[in-house]
């Protein structure tokens, strides 16, 4: 009885705090996209957006805009710093 009542009720509340951390990550998702697609170099938000958005190694992110890894990496670096300058 009782055991089992709250034992429903720990998970139910542990649903509905699984629910909330999913709700705050998609609405922090969407705020870095909104930030990203702001920037004014279209190659820092193609970087950024495959990187941070997408998930893919810088490794990937080279092969797919066809740039050497070296110039990527130098790239990412670039588009940190603008993206620094224009939102933190």
């Amino acid at each position: 009885g009782a055991n089992f009542e709250n034992v429903l009720i720990k998970i139910i509340d542990m649903e509905n705090e699984i629910n909330a951390e999913i709700d705050r990550f998609i609405d922090k998702k969407h705020q870095m996209i909104n930030q990203i697609q702001n920037l004014d170099n279209t190659k820092y938000i193609q970087v950024l957006y495959k990187r941070y958005v997408e998930y893919k190694r810088l490794e990937m992110v080279a092969c797919e805009m066809a740039y050497t890894f070296q110039y990527v990496v130098l790239l990412h670096g670039q588009a940190l710093k603008d993206f620094e300058q224009n939102f933190l």
